[in-house]
Order: structure tokens, then C-alpha cells, then sequence
């Protein structure tokens, strides 16, 4: 859990890397809690 996100909103509290407003990294992890894994990412190979 991050210090200032309430838990409500915050989609892993056991996981200080993953909350709304973290930077979004290709894991296959929803890393910033919008409802979508690795959004933004290329999944093409060119990025």
C-alpha cells in the first residue's frame, strides 16, 4: 500500500509498486490500477 491511496483504490495493497498513478511497465501486471494490464505498452515488438 502507498502512503495518500486509499486502500479502496489501491488494487494491491501487498505490492507498494502498484497503485493508481504508478508508471504502467509491461508484466503482465495491471502496475496503475486502470482496470487494464499493460496498457499503453506495444505488444507489436515496437516499443
Amino acid at each position: 500500500m502507498v502512503t495518500g491511496v486509499p486502500a479502496a483504490e489501491d488494487c494491491d495493497d501487498g505490492d507498494s509498486t502498484v497503485h493508481p498513478g504508478a508508471a504502467e511497465v509491461c508484466d503482465g501486471r495491471d502496475n496503475n490500477c486502470s482496470g487494464e494490464i499493460d496498457d499503453g505498452i506495444p505488444t507489436d515488438g515496437s516499443g
